[in-house]
């Protein structure tokens, strides 16, 4: 026989009340586990007649409290006529399970109403099992809306995310458009038929033939230095062969960036370039910058622009490259090289 009871505090506090009730019912407790959590009573015996019954009680603690009564009943056979005309040498059988009704209560009822009376709720194993069924369902149900909930709300993030990027991309190229548009204006108002042989789409494909060079300069001058940061301007003129007759490089940068050794070399690199030949000088400026540390440095350089061409080279009235006045110079001069 087995019941089934439900309990509120802690398994080893339930298991030791349970030991209580025993006790205080005149069990003596055999074995006692606390790791396992569950005792054994010792045998006792119920004489009815011929009928004696011996049994143990179980008790275990683990998500409910289980009350485990083992029995057995020994009955006597006539081990011949003679002896039962007689009434004597009675012979033990095998023991048997069959307890009737009535040697279950005597049993067991005490045991049920002392445990339900110090707090323990029996627990019926059809009724129970379907409320706990009920109870388990809702929470199932539950966990599976919250899940869908915390789903839901991130693939709004991620909608969100991505459209924001997309937003900053679409952004970004309508911004290169617009560049490109109107450096197209710009080269479709310096240029002319006349001058088939040079385009700003060749002088763009010449400096980036050589842009591993201006990268190799930052790697080597700027990534041995830390929190480095700073914006500049390359602005060269193009003589009529192709080269470089006139330069300036302006850098606004962090204090512990080597502007100068940094102007030097970008300064070789510039000079060392060939572009194509014309018919006229070229006046040109390209914007760039860099940001990092160390190794980790980001470098930005944008598109080549022409700012004035010339039929003449162009003498600087003043020291100042940027926003120079040149004058016409009837006769021819030698090139004049700016200070870095």
């Amino acid at each position: 026989m087995v019941r089934t009871y439900e309990y509120t505090s802690e398994k080893e506090s339930a298991l030791r009340k349970a030991q209580i009730v025993f006790e205080k019912l005149g069990y003596k407790i055999s074995s006692y586990d606390e790791v396992d959590n569950y005792f054994t009573t010792e045998m006792r015996v119920v004489n009815r007649l011929f009928r004696p019954i011996y049994y143990v009680a179980f008790v275990a603690a683990h998500d409910r409290l289980t009350v485990a009564i083992y029995s057995e009943v020994r009955t006597f056979m006539r081990s011949s006529r003679l002896a039962f005309s007689a009434e004597t040498e009675q012979v033990m059988q095998d023991a048997s399970n069959n307890l009737s009704d009535r040697f279950q209560y005597v049993i067991f009822n005490p045991i049920t109403e002392s445990i339900e009376e110090n707090g323990f709720a029996r627990w019926d194993r059809v009724a129970d099992s379907e409320r706990d069924d009920e109870i388990i369902r809702q929470a199932e149900e539950l966990r599976i809306s919250a899940m869908l909930e915390i789903e839901e709300k991130m693939r709004q993030l991620e909608r969100i995310e991505r459209e924001s990027s997309l937003k900053e991309f679409h952004e970004f190229q309508d911004n290169r458009r617009l560049r490109a548009g109107r450096e197209v204006e710009q080269h479709l108002k310096f240029w002319s038929t006349s001058r088939p042989k040079r385009s700003i789409v060749e002088l763009s494909r010449t400096l980036e033939r050589e842009r591993e060079k201006f990268e190799a300069v930052f790697r080597e001058v700027v990534t041995t230095q830390r929190d480095v940061n700073g914006t500049g301007m390359l602005l060269w003129i193009i003589g009529k062969d192709g080269l470089v007759v006139d330069l300036r490089i302006v850098i606004d940068s962090s204090i512990n960036t080597p502007e100068t050794h940094l102007r030097d070399r970008l300064a070789s690199i510039l000079k060392s370039i060939s572009f194509k030949s014309g018919n006229s000088f070229l006046k040109m400026k390209q914007r760039f910058s860099f940001n990092g540390n160390y190794n980790n440095l980001k470098m930005d350089f944008g598109f080549p622009v022409i700012t004035a061409q010339f039929d003449e080279y162009p003498i600087p009235f003043t020291d100042v490259f940027e926003g120079t006045l040149f004058l016409n110079q009837q006769k021819e001069v030698s090139s004049v090289i700016i200070k870095n």
